[in-house]
């Protein structure tokens, strides 16, 4: 027995993909939008950062400098992902197939950006550490935060290679935890 016009045996293949479509965009584009507002909040706090302090260390500067060009590029990145599934690709969804290349760009920048702001917190981190325990809290952190980059390249690189959705859907098909068990 099936709902009459609902989910059900009768429903078709192009009504669960355009449904599906429409929630992915949609998160898609509201995640873009709030990530070009925070690189907004970026970009105001270095301008406030350069004009207020000045008396800062160049390495300080360099760093401030370098995470705003790489925010700069993610959110061009993610402006380039948006427009080509929701503007080139509108109603094609076929092209939810196949991922398009500034996302692995993205992913790479960010990836980036995040180990530049963690190994500088824990820069930080060890030098208002007393001298016996600096190495002890400082080293488990910086571990943590190669090791998240390492996978963080890891997933960037196999998505660039494999740039279909399906080659993700089929290795996760493959994993025994997604596998259905028999009932016996």
């Amino acid at each position: 027995m099936t709902i009459p016009g609902g989910f059900g045996e009768y429903i078709s293949f192009t009504r669960v993909a355009m449904f599906t479509h429409l929630l992915t965009t949609g998160a898609t584009l509201i995640g873009g939008l709030v990530s070009a507002m925070l690189y907004g909040i970026t970009t105001l706090q270095t301008y406030v950062y350069y004009m207020h302090y000045s008396e800062d260390d160049s390495t300080t500067k360099f760093i401030v400098a370098i995470v705003w060009v790489m925010d700069t590029l993610h959110v061009s990145f993610t402006c380039h992902m948006l427009y080509y599934y929701l503007i080139t690709n509108y109603g094609a969804l076929m092209s939810l197939e196949y991922i398009v290349w500034s996302f692995s760009a993205s992913l790479v920048v960010n990836s980036i950006v995040i180990t530049i702001v963690q190994l500088f917190f824990a820069h930080k981190i060890y030098h208002l550490s007393r001298r016996k325990l600096r190495w002890l809290v400082t080293a488990p952190i910086i571990v943590l935060v190669l090791a998240q980059f390492g996978f963080s390249m890891a997933t960037a690189v196999v998505t660039l290679v494999n740039d279909t959705v399906t080659y993700a859907t089929q290795a996760r098909a493959r994993a025994p935890q997604f596998q259905e068990r028999s009932v016996s």
